[in-house]
């Protein structure tokens, strides 16, 4: 579905909440979509609102009746070209707001949350090394020390707020209507954990963390959010590198599926297949 308003809507909304802001261009452009939604293109009086009053006064003669029918005709027409225009025009704004967020304004929003995101990030990290991952509030209470006691308490709002950059990021990945990082193309059938290569697995963790692992790390309250499960490898990525992170998914996936699929003959000669995800080797250089 193409990009609507509502998802600007949305992204505006997350943006907003995480701490971030939208570079001038899209702000403009939001506003101006905003101002489309809310004209009204202020047509002119419906012909037809005093019809039945000259009706019941008796003033509503053949002719008079005709030429209203007329003006009401033109008056309908008229209101359809004002919602039409403006449906025209808010696509059309909302289409170049995500050509400007994938030019760039995507990479501005996470430039604006990333010092927010390594504040919390880093915090998580203290937190994780001071606090075993099986340790209970009860354990705390009666052993724990007040340094403890204090990053215990904070965890919550350590991890909301990772968690709402992270929904962020999702709006920017291959499963978003934005899709920022376009959806691969190579894959007869989704492969299984596709779903699961979310904004948290591209664009918050780093290298250091495989996709697989990143995916596969179980997010459950407080200690035992998916933060902590990755606290030493916290990085709030670029989109290159989201997108760089998503193909070398896209290829390693592709390699273990052609795995598990067994060898396939035609005749006597092996099929081989080629992953399409897999970039062909640059040329050796003259004198390397």
């Amino acid at each position: 579905m193409p990009f609507s308003e509502t998802n600007v809507r949305v992204l505006a909304a997350a943006v907003k909440q995480a701490g971030g802001e939208l570079p001038p261009t899209l702000r403009n452009l939001r506003e101006a979509i905003w101002a489309v939604q809310g004209a009204t293109g202020k047509p002119n009086r419906d012909p037809l609102d005093r019809l039945a009053d000259d009706a019941a006064a008796g003033k509503l003669d053949a002719q008079k009746a005709e030429l209203t029918i007329s003006k009401a005709a033109a008056h309908a027409a008229e209101q359809a070209h004002v919602q039409q225009a403006q449906q025209m025009a808010a696509a059309r704004l909302c289409k170049r707001f995500r050509t400007e967020l994938v030019n760039g304004g995507a990479d501005q929003i996470l430039n604006s949350l990333r010092p927010i995101f390594d504040e919390h990030a880093e915090a998580v990290q203290r937190i994780a090394a001071l606090i075993p991952p099986a340790t209970t509030a009860e354990q705390l209470v009666s052993a724990g020390t007040p340094e403890q006691l204090e990053a215990w308490r904070s965890i919550d709002h350590h991890v909301a707020a990772l968690d709402q950059i992270a929904r962020v990021a999702d709006e920017f990945t291959h499963h978003s209507a934005a899709q920022v990082i376009a959806p691969p193309k190579g894959f007869s059938s989704q492969p299984h954990g596709y779903a699961a290569i979310n904004g948290f697995v591209l664009f918050c963790v780093a290298d250091s963390l495989n996709p697989w692992r990143a995916a596969d790390i179980d997010n459950k309250p407080h200690r035992g959010s998916r933060w902590f499960g990755a606290a030493n490898h916290l990085q709030l990525r670029t989109v290159d590198e989201a997108r760089e992170r998503l193909h070398r998914w896209c290829e390693e996936t592709w390699d273990a599926m052609e795995r598990s699929r067994g060898k396939t003959y035609r005749g006597d000669t092996e099929v081989i297949r080629t992953n399409p995800f897999r970039l062909a080797e640059e040329p050796a250089q003259a004198g390397a």
